[in-house]
């Protein structure tokens, strides 16, 4: 469509047709809208796709944006270079404008540009600089201390033996003091299970988790995000099931001749005992049936030598491997 775009006036948008592009520059100004970009390396944008702008947010935040919105129907391929918005005083939506700061979506999640920035007031203008590899899809003005990013990657509910891990992922935080990690019985009322400090500023993907050792079962659960300010981002839901396996423990470990095997809940079934050595030879096995009420199971070992062994416990359809120090 265009090659070599050297100044082109603003206008209401672009549209690129099905087998032509709009080939910008390095160093070229292009001006659409409000919307100037400046490549530092040549800048492609292929057909079809088109530039609108709007009043509100197509990917939505919990966070407030300028009413000035340029958004592209299709990706763009990555841009490198500068990025300046222009905007009138009744777009402000109450932000200030020593405060502006420019948030890019690439359809997937927003981003903001909080260095390399010139605020122009007078000129109703925000130039963000040496901009890198971002695909635009969505770009705007927002608060510097209230940027855009949706802060959640993913949420994932895996049943452990020892209970729920709740493990959460977040693309960028900005003053976020902590996570909540809330549980439903019923996807409609929400208690508070556990709280984890969050990273305060972070311009990277961060991982957390939190092991819930008492699920209802059948479980919902989200996270909740704290601001400093006590904002709060909210989650998407997951659910999962969790029937916890019944505790057992060992004692005494180390061992020096018998040690005793602890099982709750234990209902009359046979227990199956199996010692392995380092190497993973069966050494001996052992099989209990005890009545109901009954739960401890002696394991003599005083004539394996000393060194690491490995316990395979089975009972009552569930399983469970320790380690142990025979001294």
């Amino acid at each position: 469509m265009f090659a070599g775009i050297a100044g082109v006036q603003a206008q209401p948008g672009i549209y690129v047709n099905a087998g032509t592009n709009i080939f910008i520059g390095a160093g070229t100004v292009f001006s659409t809208d409000s919307l100037v970009l400046t490549p530092s390396t040549g800048f492609n944008i292929p057909g079809i796709n088109a530039q609108i702008r709007t009043t509100t947010l197509v990917h939505p935040s919990a966070n407030s944006a300028i009413k000035r919105v340029f958004h592209f129907s299709n990706t763009t391929t990555p841009f490198s270079g500068n990025i300046a918005i222009y905007y009138l005083d009744n777009e402000l939506n109450g932000i200030p404008e020593a405060n502006l700061t420019l948030n890019v979506n690439n359809d997937n999640n927003w981003n903001n540009f909080p260095v390399n920035v010139t605020r122009d007031p007078v000129n109703n203008s925000v130039t963000t600089t040496t901009l890198s590899n971002i695909a635009l899809n969505e770009l705007t003005l927002a608060s510097f201390f209230a940027p855009l990013p949706v802060r959640f990657l993913s949420v994932k509910a895996v049943c452990k033996s020892n209970g729920m891990l709740i493990s959460w992922q977040t693309a960028v935080e900005f003053n976020s003091k902590r996570f909540e990690v809330q549980e439903s019985g019923n996807g409609i009322s929400w208690k508070v299970k556990g709280i984890i400090a969050a990273a305060g500023i972070t311009a990277n993907a961060r991982s957390y988790e939190y092991l819930d050792n008492t699920p209802l079962g059948n479980s919902w659960y989200r996270i909740v995000a704290f601001d400093a300010d006590d904002r709060t981002t909210t989650s998407t839901v997951e659910k999962a099931f969790c029937t916890l396996t019944p505790a057992l423990t060992l004692s005494p470990n180390p061992v020096t001749e018998h040690c005793y095997i602890s099982i709750q809940s234990l209902t009359a079934s046979p227990i199956v005992v199996k010692v392995y050595n380092a190497a993973g030879a069966l050494l001996k096995s052992m099989q209990r049936s005890l009545s109901p009420g009954a739960n401890l199971i002696m394991l003599d070992m005083h004539n394996l030598p000393g060194g690491w062994y490995t316990l395979a416990i089975q009972w009552n359809g569930n399983s469970r491997q320790i380690n142990v120090l025979k001294q």
